[in-house]
């Protein structure tokens, strides 16, 4: 990877800025970074090429690119500079790069859990509830299946799951399984209502 040294500090503008793990580059450091990132620091004018052999760090840990809020606006070269950052593959077509950066994104969600509320109304009958939004990666594991088996249905060929709840029903695609049952899910679609009051 390149290296440019930073001439302003500068700090990644993403979901971690202002918090303990912001990624911040000094003013004066030399940082190794993806062809796409020192592309964009040095079209800012904060950053220059480093000569080869100067480092601050010879074994840097790897910093996420900054993804800009409105890239889907940016024009071909700068959004097939940015997906680059995130393959090694060819990126030939926009469709391509934009499937890239989506998947960088997914890759930077945090994984959440579901969870349910079983509620047994008056007359006997009872109802699952999903607590909250459904969240956009989420993780299902055995034991949270067994909680509710009949509201999961399973597409194996499309790679879905669907979960129908009381107050709400998502899609969500298989990404990735582990040899103990657990998923990780991206969010398709969904809609949620908050549980009635009890």
């Amino acid at each position: 990877m390149p290296s440019i040294t930073f001439t302003q500090t500068r700090v990644v503008n993403d979901q971690f800025k202002g918090t303990d793990k912001e990624t911040r580059f000094e003013a004066g450091q030399t940082y190794r970074l993806p062809s796409a990132s020192c592309v964009r620091w040095k079209s800012r004018g904060v950053a220059f090429d480093a000569a080869a052999d100067i480092t601050s760090d010879p074994d840097p840990a790897p910093v996420p690119v900054e993804i800009p809020e409105a890239w889907r606006d940016l024009k071909w070269p700068a959004l097939k500079a940015l997906a680059a950052g995130f393959t090694t593959a060819a990126i030939n077509k926009k469709e391509e790069a934009i499937d890239e950066i989506e998947a960088e994104l997914f890759r930077r969600e945090p994984i959440s859990i579901v969870a349910f509320q079983q509620r047994t109304r008056p007359d006997g009958v009872k109802s699952v509830y999903v607590d909250r939004a459904w969240p956009t990666k989420v993780e299902i594991t055995p034991a949270l299946f067994e909680q509710a088996p009949d509201h999961f249905t399973f597409d194996a060929e499309a790679k879905t799951v669907t979960i129908d709840m009381a107050n709400g029903r998502a899609v969500y695609r298989m990404v990735e399984e582990t040899v103990y049952g657990t998923a990780i899910l991206g969010l398709l679609e969904g809609n949620y209502e908050p549980a009635p009051a009890e």
